[in-house]
Parts: structure tokens; sequence; C-alpha cells
């Protein structure tokens, strides 16, 4: 599965493809896939919104929990990860487009460069108390990158749980 392809947000696919000059087109689907999780069927649809109606029903305990959790990555991704699009290294980079990332959002930069060093795990704390739901984004966390949200940064965390559902994959 390959995420970033999006028309704004966390996009490095769509931005290779640019820069190849290689169009590719992209299909629109309802879902990105299904996993069961014990027994439990959850659908990861496009819909944030409909997806996190399915973590209401794996775990009607903790919707509280999960509204204020997903609220708070949802700001994080639209106000500092989305804005920032730099996939080049900085010796890659023109020296004019370099002066122009240094002199914008200097806040957001400093929200990023925290992130980079604050776990998922971290991140989620203040959200997430119930040990079923933190094993649910653990086995995410996995799942997508092959780490625990312990030694996840939140940066990442933050950009796999809402990005697929902005960009689709």
């Amino acid at each position: 599965m390959m995420f970033g392809f999006g028309e704004r947000g966390f996009n490095p696919h769509n931005w290779l493809m640019t820069e190849l000059e290689q169009p590719i087109e992209m299909y629109k689907h309802s879902s990105m896939y299904r996993l069961f999780y014990g027994e439990e069927p959850v659908t990861f649809f496009s819909d944030i919104k409909a997806f996190i109606e399915q973590l209401h029903r794996l775990f009607p305990q903790a919707v509280q929990e999960i509204e204020a959790f997903y609220a708070h990555i949802n700001e994080l991704y639209e106000k500092t990860i989305a804005p920032v699009t730099v996939f080049e290294a900085p010796g890659d980079m023109p020296l004019e487009e370099m002066r122009k990332n240094a002199g914008s959002d200097i806040l957001a930069q400093l929200k990023m460069i925290k992130l980079l060093f604050t776990s998922a795990e971290s991140m989620m704390k203040p959200y997430i108390a119930d040990p079923r739901v933190r094993a649910f984004f653990d086995k995410l966390t996995s799942t997508y990158c092959y780490t625990t949200v312990r030694e996840t940064p939140a940066v990442l965390a933050a950009t796999m749980f809402v990005d697929n559902h902005v960009g689709g994959a």
C-alpha cells in the first residue's frame, strides 16, 4: 500500500510523479482497506468521520477519548504537518527555495521539529487512557511502519492517522 498521492498534505508520491513528469491517474475509493481487530472488522474509510465511527463501535467505552485525540491530531496535521511540503534534502534545494522556506512560518517549523522528537505514545497520553485503544494504535503503527507507538515519532503517527484519509492510498 502506498500513501501520499493527495493534492494537498503529505503527498510525496504525487510530488515524485510530478517531478518525473509522469502522468498518474488515481482512483478514489470509499475505503482504503479493511482489517480484523480480534473478531471485529474495521474498515478504513476515506471519510475520516466514518472511520472514527468504526473506532466508536470497536471501543464504545472510549468515544470521548477517541474524539479528543482525533480532534488534536487533525488540527496538528492541518496546521503544522500539511503546510510543510519539503521532500528534498537541503543540499539539493536551490538557494532561493531555501531562503523562501527559512522565511516562512517559523512557529510551524519549530512545532514540526518538536514532533520529530516526541513519540506517538507521548502525543497520545493526554487523550487516550484506555489500554485497549492504545493497543489498537500500537497495532496501527506496527502495521504502517513496523514500529510501536513508543518508537514512532509523533509527526509520523499523526501523518499516518490522518493523511491516509486526506490523500488516500
